[in-house]
């Protein structure tokens, strides 16, 4: 199991979330690994790339997360 901390916000001017108004900061606890993000799109590319990276260690192959 994995934890993430995501942290979202909204400018005060804005009410309800539309596709591309989700921002925040998200952190992968067990690395201390972090990004910022602005959609949804890049916030789980972080978590999916942590996860790939987490899964390729533990077989033995190693892949490099940006």
């Amino acid at each position: 199991m994995e934890t993430f901390l995501v942290r979202v916000w909204l400018p005060p001017e804005m009410g309800a979330l539309g596709p591309g108004e989700l921002h925040g900061q998200v952190v992968h606890v067990g690395s201390g690994s972090e990004r910022p993000f602005r959609d949804e799109g890049e916030l789980l590319a972080f978590v999916q790339s942590r996860l790939e990276a987490i899964a390729s260690t533990r077989t033995g192959h190693t892949k490099e997360v940006h």
